[in-house]
Formats: structure tokens, C-alpha cells, sequence
């Protein structure tokens, strides 16, 4: 999305009603952006009930693969996924079984790269976020990924 998108989706969403005690809800705003057409917001929809079922339930699977956990066999006693999403880019969504990876030394190297990744967009994302609130102090959470991450990219 451009910049220009941006802006232009939140003078909409600025135009849905809100609820009295400010809230905008998801449902107002689906029924806004069908309504008006016109809208950049009305783009980002797929209104095609068939194709948007199946994207729904493409996500309501992706969410179950997710909650299938195993106790792991070491003994621990500690629970793990079961499967992980290891898809390098531009290729279709995949899921491997966890131990497999971890065995594999080249998925093994790609599975910590993409962890490097989520950390950083996930640390980005809560910076936006919770980034104003001055109570936080969010460069602990900073330190903490790149010392978390130092060297994985020296793996490859």
C-alpha cells in the first residue's frame, strides 16, 4: 500500500460510525466499504463470497496446523509445535514437521533466518504500536533481539 492508500483508508475509516464510547468496529467497517464502492477501502476486499470462503478457510487451517502441539521426546516434558511454517519467499505456504527441520542442517539455517525476520517485524510492529507510551522503555526489547539474533546471519 502506498502512502496515499494509507491516508486515504484512514480519512475512511474516519467517515465510519463509531460506537459511544469511540470504539470503530470491524463489522461497521465491512458494511461501509461494501456500501461505498468508491472507496480504496472497498478494494482491499475480496467480495466474491466463493473465493472469500476459501480464503477464510485457508486461515481457520493455517490456525489449526498451528495449535497442534507435542510434548517433546527428550523427556522434558516441554511442549513444541508440531509443525512450522518454513517457506522462503515467493514460494506457496508450506508447513514441515518441527523435528525434521531441526535435524536438517540447510532448513535448520533458514528457519533461523526467518525467525530473525519475524523478531524484527514483530519488534517494528510493537514499536509502532506501543511506541508512545513514555512509561515504556522498548530499547531493553531491542537489545534483547539483537543479542538474541547475533550471528545468525553469519551461519549461512
Amino acid at each position: 500500500m502506498t502512502r496515499e492508500d494509507v491516508e486515504q483508508i484512514r480519512q475512511e475509516l474516519d467517515q465510519v460510525e463509531r460506537t459511544p464510547d469511540g470504539r470503530l468496529l470491524v463489522d461497521d467497517v465491512i458494511e461501509a466499504a461494501k456500501e461505498n464502492k468508491d472507496w480504496e477501502l472497498h478494494k482491499r476486499f475480496n467480495w466474491n463470497i466463493k473465493e472469500a470462503a476459501l480464503e477464510h478457510w485457508r486461515e481457520v487451517c493455517r490456525r489449526v496446523i498451528r495449535q497442534v502441539h507435542i510434548t517433546k521426546p527428550d523427556g522434558s516434558g516441554e511442549v513444541t509445535r508440531h509443525y512450522i511454517n518454513l517457506t522462503p519467499s515467493g514460494e506457496e505456504q508450506g508447513y514441515h514437521i518441527l523435528a525434521e527441520v531441526l535435524d536438517d542442517k540447510e532448513r535448520r539455517v533458514k528457519l533461523l533466518l526467518q525467525s530473525k525476520r519475524e523478531a524484527e517485524n514483530w519488534l517494528s510492529s510493537f514499536q509502532m504500536k506501543y511506541g508512545q507510551l513514555s512509561e515504556l522503555d522498548l530499547s531493553i526489547l531491542e537489545r534483547a533481539v539483537k543479542r538474541t539474533f547475533a550471528g545468525v546471519d553469519d551461519i549461512e
